[in-house]
């Protein structure tokens, strides 16, 4: 009896229970691991593996690299080193070999679905699509 007056006193002064809400997503973190081209194992893709493409002047034109979501999807992105190349699709990067950082954000909109950032060597997913890639593997 007593909680029940307690509760009516509380709503009656504006006092209302929060509803529950769902935590957020967190974003799923994959640190990038460079390989070799030459050490590529197609029939076994892990999760962020990738590698530089370099053109005949040995300048570095491009990442290649596996779906940071886990559906083993190969995906490139062409860079420009602190400019956007014209030719699109394209990205800016920062010029670091060893954890790059490509603006913009990454979207593998024509194969998995998987969208996200390169950010200082880290693919990260965007908060709240965490499990976006449409083929994960378990």
């Amino acid at each position: 009896m007593k909680k029940q007056l307690r509760k009516e006193r509380l709503l009656r002064k504006g006092n209302r229970p929060k509803p529950l809400q769902a935590p957020a997503l967190e974003p799923a973190a994959v640190p990038i691991q460079f390989i070799e081209r030459a050490a590529v194992d197609w029939d076994n893709p892990q999760p962020g593996q990738a590698w530089w493409s370099r053109g005949g002047d040995y300048q570095i034109h491009g990442l290649n690299f596996f779906c940071p979501g886990g559906c083993g999807d190969p995906g490139f992105c062409r860079v420009g080193n602190g400019k956007k190349p014209e030719v699109e699709p394209s990205w800016k990067w920062d010029g670091n070999e060893v954890a790059p950082t490509l603006e913009p954000s990454i979207y593998a909109k024509h194969t998995c679905g998987w969208h996200g950032y390169l950010t200082a060597g880290v693919f990260k997913a965007i908060k709240g699509e965490k499990n976006q890639c449409r083929g994960a593997r378990d």
